[in-house]
């Protein structure tokens, strides 16, 4: 009770905090009654995703989270915490680029509605224990094609955990960098009727994050109930890119990468090259 209690109290100061933010050169319009964003509807196969959602005919841009890391500040579990969202203008058809990919699955005999596992690929664990190292390159460079082929963009909000003492202090240092760039983008955001957010509550700390963070748009935002990896590929495209922000920010920071991660990308120039650089053009600044 305790727990939750400080959870909702620490949910409630960002949101007031994001109100005396806003009060100095935004419309603050709280949900009515102080209740949570309304829940959209869960989409049923990666290949109707877009076709129902742009049914209403309303302009919607869709916000795909995922995570990595452990919602600590314990370093020894995992030093950095990122947080991953792809976002993607539902007037922008992404059907041909799932359809290739798709294709390029059943080549490989995974199954169509396969959900893509990024680190699972590197690493050669399950569900890839039976493919060969370059056929789980081929998988991981198709993702990638993917990614930079579909009308997406992305950010990613991170923390070395070596420099915070708590939970608390986790949270508040993320909700400030996503409070700052949902701030800068205001406009852009503003311009749509709505906001689908679409996040599987692998993390209660980051469900309730994303819920104070977006509370700026009000009723415009619908957390989409039920999300399943293998319905959504842009889902899949969050965890790819967070696997290699990860990467990154561990590169950059501790000048190296792990002997499995050399012989999967087969040196640190080919990981630059063609992994991190095509990224970049994609980042939403």
């Amino acid at each position: 009770m305790i727990l939750l209690l400080t959870r909702d109290l620490r949910e409630a100061k960002g949101v007031l905090r994001l109100k005396r933010i806003l009060d100095k050169g935004f419309i603050w319009s709280p949900p009515a009654g102080g209740e949570a964003p309304a829940v959209g509807e869960a989409q049923a196969s990666p290949s109707l995703y877009q076709e129902q959602t742009m049914k209403n005919g309303v302009k919607e841009i869709s916000i795909f989270v995922d995570e990595s890391g452990s919602f600590s500040p314990d370093v020894h579990s995992s030093r950095y915490y990122l947080v991953c969202m792809v976002f993607h203008n539902q007037s922008d058809s992404v059907l041909d680029d799932i359809a290739r990919l798709n294709e390029m699955l059943l080549q490989l005999n995974l199954a169509e509605d396969h959900a893509i596992h990024a680190g699972p690929l590197v690493r050669w664990e399950e569900p890839y224990r039976n493919l060969k190292r370059q056929d789980r390159r081929v998988v991981f460079n198709r993702m990638m094609s993917f990614i930079r082929h579909a009308p997406i963009k992305f950010q990613t909000f991170w923390v070395d955990k070596k420099y915070v003492t708590s939970a608390g202090e986790l949270h508040d240092q993320l909700l400030q960098q996503i409070t700052r760039f949902l701030i800068t983008h205001a406009d852009d955001f503003n311009s749509f009727g709505k906001l689908k957010v679409y996040y599987d509550n692998g993390q209660e700390e980051v469900l309730a994050l994303l819920k104070t963070a977006f509370a700026i748009f009000s009723s415009r935002v619908d957390f989409v109930p039920e999300v399943l990896p293998s319905r959504y590929r842009l889902f899949q495209a969050a965890d790819m890119i967070a696997t290699l922000e990860l990467l990154r920010i561990k590169f950059e920071i501790e000048k190296k990468i792990s002997e499995t991660e050399k012989l999967f990308f087969l040196n640190i120039q080919s990981l630059k090259k063609n992994f991190f650089k095509p990224l970049d053009r994609k980042r939403w600044v």
